[in-house]
């Protein structure tokens, strides 16, 4: 996780909040916010396959201000039936529910209140953030980062540096204003202290590597519409566990 941090991905999805092998150690508040940032500093959603998901894990999560993320591999489609009835499920609790990319869902993820001089205060689930106003007057917003727990190198506004920004330890701070209509695409950004390694110049690891990618094409290709033979390629193989960073 503390690479991915560095090497500045949006943030990361997996279907358990905790490394595998570990206990899951987790507070109230670490199971209502939107994402996990406990593991390097690096954000981590959640998701679940369509048997997992009741009307209460969707009512919760949009309650909390968390996405919705379904997952599941290709032999779903051999009876789509289970995500067909949870994508209607989904509708009909969120009638107004925007079906977007992972990425477009981790960027619009955050919680946020508006205090009494009007300032909109928000704290977001990801490393990026798109914001938007879509009122009909300008908006001052107020952006904080305060759960990483290595010090950002920079932050920026539509790829811009923005220089007026507050530090306090590994947080960060930044006021702006947007206009009615307007909208702003902010990232933090940290340096990558690991190095470079050549580890993928070396024609073993690449000889691994391709032979890796073959082989999931061929699972996902062929072996799918074989259930015996895919079971006992899961046998044989073991049932990783992936985590897809973003």
């Amino acid at each position: 996780m503390s690479v991915l941090n560095a090497h500045n991905f949006l943030g990361a999805v997996n279907t358990t909040p905790h490394p595998e092998g570990k206990p899951a150690l987790h507070t109230i508040d670490d199971l209502l916010c939107p994402s996990f940032w406990k593991y390097g500093g690096f954000p981590l959603f959640l998701r679940k396959y369509p048997s997992e998901i009741a009307a209460q894990d969707i009512a919760l999560n949009v309650f909390v201000g968390k996405p919705v993320l379904v997952v599941d591999h290709h032999e779903i489609f051999k009876d789509p039936q289970p995500l067909i009835q949870v994508v209607k499920l989904i509708n009909s609790i969120v009638p107004r529910m925007r079906w977007a990319s992972v990425q477009t869902a981790v960027e619009n993820s955050y919680l946020s209140r508006v205090s009494s001089d009007r300032v909109v205060h928000i704290r977001p689930a990801s490393k990026t953030i798109q914001i938007e106003n879509h009122g009909h007057h300008p908006v001052t917003y107020s952006i904080e980062w305060d759960a990483c727990q290595s010090k950002p190198e920079k932050v920026l506004v539509d790829r811009e540096d923005w220089r007026v920004i507050r530090r306090e330890g590994a947080s960060v701070h930044l006021t702006l204003d947007l206009p009615a209509g307007a909208s702003r695409r902010i990232e933090i950004i940290h340096k990558n202290e690991f190095g470079l390694s050549d580890a993928n110049q070396q024609v073993d690891w690449r000889a691994k590597a391709l032979v890796r990618r073959r082989l999931s094409d061929i699972r996902d290709n062929v072996l799918c519409r074989y259930p015996r033979l895919l079971a006992v390629a899961k046998t044989v193989l073991g049932k990783g566990k992936n985590i897809d960073p973003i």
